[in-house]
């Protein structure tokens, strides 16, 4: 597949998942099998993407970016719903990092039994991908 199609599969995919997660989201708190089946698509596509761009250094980058990214998302999100009133201030950063990187795994929720399992379960999918992304960098960086 052409780098073009895949990055616009990838963007096809997010936009698609993001509007079933969010819309059902919003309406309603019971999360159903399309929220669920669009969380393991996007995830299942993730995959395939940064595995066949495994050996392109722009790729692995980007993916160690977006895999912190996530990482955070999941964190901040933690410590504000934890924190109570002392982690008020984060509340702006986790809002702007769970809308981007944590509402496409909304679907989570069916099998998770709340919010923080979700967000906790968003940051190890994060610190998995990093810790690939960041072995890939170094393997990528030593062929070239």
């Amino acid at each position: 597949m052409k780098n073009k199609w895949m990055w616009l599969l990838m963007a096809a995919v997010y936009a698609a998942v993001f509007a079933a997660n969010l819309g059902h989201f919003w309406w309603s708190w019971d999360v159903g099998a399309l929220q669920i089946l669009s969380s393991v698509l996007y995830l299942s596509v993730c995959v395939l993407l940064f595995y066949r761009k495994r050996k392109n250094v722009s790729c692995v980058r980007w993916a160690v970016r977006l895999s912190a990214l996530t990482v955070a998302a999941g964190v901040l999100s933690l410590l504000v719903r934890s924190g109570g009133p002392e982690a008020s201030f984060l509340m702006l950063p986790a809002l702007l990092l769970a809308g981007v990187f944590v509402t496409p795994l909304y679907g989570l929720l069916g099998l998770l039994s709340d919010f923080d399992l979700c967000y906790a379960a968003t940051a190890a999918l994060g610190v998995v991908w990093l810790l690939w992304a960041l072995y890939l960098k170094r393997g990528v960086a030593s062929e070239t």
